[in-house]
Parts: structure tokens; C-alpha cells; sequence
């Protein structure tokens, strides 16, 4: 992992944490942003969740459910390859 993508995902564990997100919660959209920042291998989501202080086996678990065939935000899809991948987030249209 390059250390700048693993400074963007700390600063975020800390935002999420400051906004008050219970941790389920937090792994879920770090999870997201692992994948946005092009750590999108199983093995590189839950070695960065590690690194962040999560329990390996959890984030795995978190990684595996929350797979969809057709994902949609804000969920994820896993390629036939192995690489995971997030759906466009919709822009608010108001």
C-alpha cells in the first residue's frame, strides 16, 4: 500500500469517528474508499482495515456480505479476476 492512500483512509477513520459512526459503519466505508483508492484486492482491503486497527476476520466477513451481483451504493461488486469494485455514487439531483 502506498502510504499516501493509507493517509487519506486514517484521515478518514478519524472524520468518521469525530461524526460519531459506530464502527460496523466506519469498516463499511472504508471499505468503499479502499476500493476508490485503488486498494481493490481482498487481501489489500483487509490488510488496510488491519492497519487501521480493525480485526482482520471481521473486515473479511464485512468484505464477503456485503458483495452484490449489480451493486449498488453503497455496496460492492467482486470482478470473475477477484478485484473489487463500487458502484457511481448518484449525484444529488435536488
Amino acid at each position: 500500500m502506498i502510504e499516501q492512500e493509507m493517509a487519506a483512509l486514517r484521515k478518514l477513520e478519524k472524520d468518521l469517528v469525530d461524526d460519531g459512526l459506530k464502527r460496523n459503519d466506519r469498516a463499511h466505508a472504508l471499505i468503499n474508499a479502499c476500493i476508490n483508492e485503488g486498494i481493490d484486492s481482498g487481501p489489500g482491503i483487509i490488510a488496510a482495515l488491519i492497519s487501521l486497527g480493525y480485526n482482520g476476520k471481521h473486515a473479511g466477513i464485512m468484505l464477503s456480505t456485503n458483495i452484490q451481483r449489480e451493486p449498488v451504493w453503497p455496496n460492492w461488486g467482486r470482478r470473475d479476476c477477484g478485484q473489487y469494485f463500487a458502484p457511481e455514487m448518484l449525484a444529488d439531483v435536488n
